[in-house]
């Protein structure tokens, strides 16, 4: 795992995509980068960028790519989790997973700041409540 790469599991698939535009936008902003400026290097409009940022739109593939490029980053570890999690599976299927059905976070490196660790593990938090409200 790089060291500035972030693993979380129970997440849900919005969860990943809203992480991965959090990180894309603390990197840009470590940067000193506008979206449009990060846009222009993609070929992508502002907007699009926008919603990438805010996990309103997925980003493919090539695209995490070529933000990584774009971003001057070495990986594109630095932008998603490294691996899906073993435990995401069984939480997916409803099945409770080696933590008890609490959420599992090994945060590293220095990626995100501590207000943005505080916003992941509230996002986390809330889809955990939401996910058990749905199966009663």
């Amino acid at each position: 795992m790089s060291a500035n790469s972030v693993c979380v599991a129970f997440m849900s698939d919005t969860d990943i995509y809203r992480l991965l535009g959090r990180n894309i936008a603390a990197h840009r902003a470590a940067r000193k980068l506008t979206q449009a400026q990060v846009a222009e290097r993609l070929g992508l409009t502002r907007a699009s960028l926008a919603n990438i940022e805010t996990g309103r739109q997925r980003a493919m593939l090539h695209h995490i790519y070529e933000i990584a490029d774009a971003l001057e980053l070495e990986s594109i570890l630095d932008l998603i989790p490294s691996r899906r999690p073993k435990s995401w599976q069984s939480a997916r299927r409803g099945k409770q997973g080696s933590t008890g059905g609490q959420a599992a976070m090994k945060f590293t490196g220095d990626t995100l700041t501590a207000v943005e660790k505080a916003q992941v593990e509230n996002l986390i938090s809330q889809a955990l409540r939401d996910k058990a409200e749905r199966r009663r």
